[in-house]
């Protein structure tokens, strides 16, 4: 066998060369992985080598993810990695260290939570898996589900393994469906203090004469259920035929003596075995035990009392295999790769963060050289930057001056003045320090001095052609600014407009309240002048010209009033001294206790209210011609002054109504 080793040793001063190093042996080692592919020809297709491996990387995965699990259950997941390791050096690579962890978690949750106790656990369990034709968490399963119905500590767990094999070589069951159904019957077995071992000599004995799996474990669990809690007719027969078919008979005789004496006293009947054991599920496991006075389950319980070893040399036939072996060498690689993952780990997390930096700067560099303002400068720039570091490395080829150029033509294509926002000049500022750096790793003194010298010079305009540029568009900014403003002056004088026309309609409203008030006065007037005449017929103290005539004088004095104010109270053109008050020369005002008179005095003084002189009043007559009438107080006479009250008023307010009346327009 041909060993290669590897020396790799991690100096961050030396990261180039020893990662060149490292890909020299790496190489080295593809290359005889190649050559034993090519020697393995058709094998290394028919076993899915590829396959495999990437199998193996994906549990990689899965078992960092259950090593994090595994902690909230109170695992020392470090020491049981740890154990895990040697449990997969000692089975020689059967399983990975990566799968038993991965595998670890159903383990722990079953309450095995001390490294070695899950170990044990996933010990056996790999010994059964392998040889048992099965899988890891399968036959963990079973295994922590059997341990648990039978308060057993993790050390059993090889011999329970060995168990299960023993039972899968005497009877027509794989371990696969084994584990599938144990967890369901191994409780109702322990509570009849039935042992694991004569519960497997029984599952072998039914399923090797023809039982179905799942009707054998349906069938035991109903009869050990029977016996739990027989029925009233079964404890009948059971008495008459002197067998105690009940837990303490099965705790005292034990499952097969038990089982024997059932056989002996009933003679085999199948309708006293009916009768005992209730149903026919039953009957279906408990005949097979019965038919050969338990011979085979005896042997069956012999050969489990002596399975001590059985888990072990059926997992050694199975990896004779090719397939098996070749699984084993990944798994042991995978180990290797766990523990250089351990004590290379952190370096490696250096160089992979090293790495991660490098091609997230690249990201940004390719994002600002899609960009699609400054991204053909920034495309010189790291071009020109390239050439210059190769300069370095291979010096007499004319790199630098190309990159020189490369750069000088970057600069060059900074253009401040056309910039349209703030966010533009801040990239072409950020571009324009960029290019300055590079350039000033251009050898002073040398043959690209003066374009050296030129792109500092441009490095000086551009920044003075930025400073120029934002003072434009703060200016454009704060222009803009008032013309806003501006707008938002317009806007106010509409929403004054708009107020000025809500206190028109408010003025409106109260023209209208104001006739109203006048409509409703003369309303009063007139039938106070109704009543006031016909009480004056009734009495004979008044005619009834009489009182028309006082009617429409005070009617014509209420149109009068409100047509006045209503003009004063509209133009808001004269001062008001109805109630008296100082004047001056020259000033109009209104004044008048009965209605509105315009006062215009020659010389300053004051207005003396009515009330205070005892002035008299001033009457506006409305003459109504009630001659002809014969008012001696009747109803038809009451009719008829009504009549020419009504007609005379109507006439009064359409004439006042025409252009140039008071009630106009």
């Amino acid at each position: 066998m041909a060993v290669s080793n590897i020396d790799l040793r991690v100096d961050s001063r030396q990261a180039v060369s020893g990662l060149r190093a490292a890909q020299k042996q790496v190489g080295l080692l593809n290359g005889a992985t190649k050559g034993l592919l090519k020697t393995m020809g058709p094998l290394a297709v028919a076993f899915s080598g590829v396959a495999l491996v990437r199998n193996y990387f994906k549990g990689f995965n899965e078992a960092e993810k259950a090593t994090q699990a595994l902690k909230t259950l109170g695992v020392e997941a470090k020491v049981l990695n740890s154990k895990l390791l040697e449990v997969s050096n000692s089975l020689g690579g059967l399983y990975s260290q990566t799968q038993l962890t991965t595998a670890a978690y159903d383990v722990a949750s079953a309450g095995f939570v001390k490294a070695a106790d899950a170990a044990a656990v996933l010990e056996a369990s790999a010994l059964g898996a392998k040889g048992g034709l099965s899988d890891l968490n399968t036959v963990g399963n079973a295994v922590t589900s059997v341990l648990n119905a039978y308060g057993k500590s993790a050390k059993e767990s090889e011999r329970l393994v060995d168990g299960f094999i023993q039972t899968q070589n005497d009877g027509k069951i794989i371990l696969d469906q084994y584990a599938k159904f144990i967890g369901r019957l191994a409780p109702t077995a322990a509570a009849t203090n039935v042992s694991i071992e004569e519960l497997n000599a029984a599952i072998s004995t039914i399923t090797a004469q023809g039982v179905p799996v799942q009707a054998t474990f349906t069938g035991l669990n109903q009869a050990l259920v029977s016996i739990l809690k027989p029925s009233a007719e079964a404890e009948k027969l059971a008495k008459k035929l002197g067998i105690e078919f009940n837990e303490a008979g099965l705790r005292s005789q034990g499952f097969a003596d038990f089982m024997a004496d059932v056989k002996a006293k009933t003679g085999g009947s199948t309708t006293a075995l009916v009768k005992l054991f209730g149903s026919v599920d039953a009957l279906k496991a408990v005949l097979p035990l019965l038919n050969d006075d338990l011979v085979s389950f005896n042997r069956n319980l012999e050969k489990q009392t002596n399975s001590a070893g059985t888990a072990t040399a059926a997992s050694e036939l199975m990896s004779q295999t090719l397939s098996s072996q070749f699984s084993e060498v990944v798994n042991t690689v995978g180990n290797l790769v766990r523990v250089l993952d351990q004590a290379l780990g952190p370096a490696l997390k250096d160089i992979l963060t090293t790495i991660k930096n490098i091609v997230g700067k690249a990201a940004e560099a390719v994002m600002l050289m899609n960009d699609l303002i400054m991204g053909e400068g920034y495309r010189q720039l790291g071009s020109g930057a390239v050439d210059i570091t190769m300069s370095k490395l291979a010096p007499g080829f004319g790199l630098e001056g190309q990159g020189a150029q490369k750069l000088l033509s970057a600069a060059q294509g900074i253009n401040p003045a056309s910039a349209q926002n703030m966010d533009e000049l801040n990239k072409m500022y950020s571009l324009i320090e960029k290019v300055a750096n590079q350039a000033g790793r251009i050898k002073a003194g040398g043959s690209s001095q003066p374009i050296r010298d030129a792109i500092f010079s441009r490095w000086q305009e551009v920044r003075e052609e930025i400073n120029i540029r934002m003072t434009e568009l703060k200016a454009l900014e704060a222009e803009n600014n008032g013309e806003i403003s501006n707008g938002n002056s317009n806007l106010q004088e509409r929403l004054d407009i708009l107020a000025g026309v809500e206190d028109a309609l408010n003025s409106q409203g109260t023209t209208l309240t104001k006739t109203e008030q006048m409509w409703a006065t003369m309303a009063d007037t007139i039938q106070n002048g109704v009543v006031d005449a016909i009480q004056g017929a009734i009495n004979g103290t008044k005619t009834l010209g009489e009182v028309a005539s006082s009617v429409f004088q005070a009617i014509q004095r209420q149109v009068i009033n409100y047509a006045v104010g209503s003009l004063m109270d509209s133009t808001g053109w004269f001062p008001k001294r109805s109630v008296g008050g100082p004047v001056s020369k020259d000033q109009p005002y209104l004044v008048g206790e009965r209605g509105p008179e315009l006062f215009v005095p020659r010389s300053g003084g004051k207005i003396v209210s009515s009330n205070n002189v005892g002035g008299g009043s001033t009457n506006v007559v409305v003459n109504v011609d009630a001659s002809g009438s014969q008012v001696q107080g009747d109803e038809n006479q009451a009719a008829e002054l009504g009549n020419m009250l009504a007609g005379a008023v109507q006439a009064e307010l359409i004439r006042q109504q025409r252009p140039g009346g008071l009630l106009a327009g």
